[in-house]
């Protein structure tokens, strides 16, 4: 798979984090013999590293999954009406799919103050590699999707927005 940083910017979270929102478009060819099913937008794993060779080791500073979403229910409550789940997208062998990697990806960052090195990113240069599955149709082998590392930098003075 083939990703690419479509947008990023800065969201305030409070006055010593932020959290740096990047928004990935990928491109995968199917290379196996049977039709791959993929979710759209694609749910994906993104790792992150300070360096190109922790990445390549699996010597990540994060591991950032896509988030879970909880209703309270009370005790006899009926459980409330949720989304659909998402479209499916089949891609036959040899083709070739390009979209979205889901939503923003928050990634947090220090704004201020020292923080250990798996709870924010400080300013400086680091490597990201998204990662998601596909089943081959008609089976139930899950395939291993995953990116190119990708550079990103963290600015030292971020230009921090109000997001919703």
């Amino acid at each position: 798979m083939e990703a690419k940083i479509e947008s990023k910017r800065y969201c305030k979270v409070n006055s010593t984090k932020a959290s740096l929102e990047i928004r990935f478009r990928v491109a995968l060819r199917n290379t196996t013999s049977g039709t791959l099913t993929i979710e759209q937008p694609m749910d994906a794993v993104t790792f992150v590293s300070r360096t190109l060779q922790g990445l390549q080791h699996g010597k990540y500073q994060m591991m950032l999954y896509a988030p879970d979403v909880f209703f309270r229910v009370k005790p006899g409550d009926k459980a409330p009406i949720t989304e659909p789940a998402s479209p499916q997208t089949n891609v036959k062998p040899g083709e070739m799919f390009t979209g979205e990697a889901a939503e923003e990806r928050p990634i947090p960052i220090a704004l201020n103050g020292k923080f250990p090195r798996w709870e924010a990113l400080q300013p400086g240069r680091y490597f990201v590699q998204l990662m998601s599955d596909g089943v081959i149709q008609g089976t139930n082998d899950f395939v291993k999707i995953t990116s190119q590392p990708i550079e990103i930098t963290v600015d030292k003075q971020p230009k921090v927005e109000k997001c919703s």
